[in-house]
């Protein structure tokens, strides 16, 4: 009787680690096999001012945030209607955007990458006004 006794405390020792290390093993799994938050965010040509965005998903700062970023080149005229209706989640073209929300619409500019202008107006030298 005594075997039988000490091979259930032995068994029931090994089921009750086992329940706790169970649960620790499945917070150990890496965030990549983890469920990730698809965001679609809208650009309107692939080019150097949106690198800040192509370096993070690169460099796979997204997805250590628990986010896939699928990126689309998507005209600009159709931008605000598809973040309006839901269809995309951020839009890389800030002047539609803010003039839409100028007019009310419930939109929010959350980041700028650049201090000042990207445009500049360039002419002949003989050339001293704008008309």
């Amino acid at each position: 009787m005594n075997g039988y006794r000490a091979k259930n405390r032995s068994l029931g020792a090994v089921m009750s680690l086992w329940m706790i290390l169970l649960p620790l093993c499945f917070s150990l799994v890496p965030a990549e096999a983890a469920t990730l938050e698809r965001i679609r965010v809208a650009l309107s040509t692939k080019d150097f001012g949106y690198l800040p965005l192509f370096v993070g998903i690169r460099a796979g700062l997204f997805k250590e945030e628990g986010l896939e970023v699928q990126w689309l080149v998507v005209n600009t005229n159709v931008v605000i209607t598809a973040l309006m209706g839901g269809d995309l989640d951020i839009a890389g073209s800030a002047g539609s955007a803010m003039r839409a929300a100028a007019r009310r619409a419930a939109l929010k500019a959350i980041f700028f990458p650049h201090q000042r202008s990207t445009f500049v107006l360039i002419g002949a030298p003989e050339i001293k006004k704008v008309q």
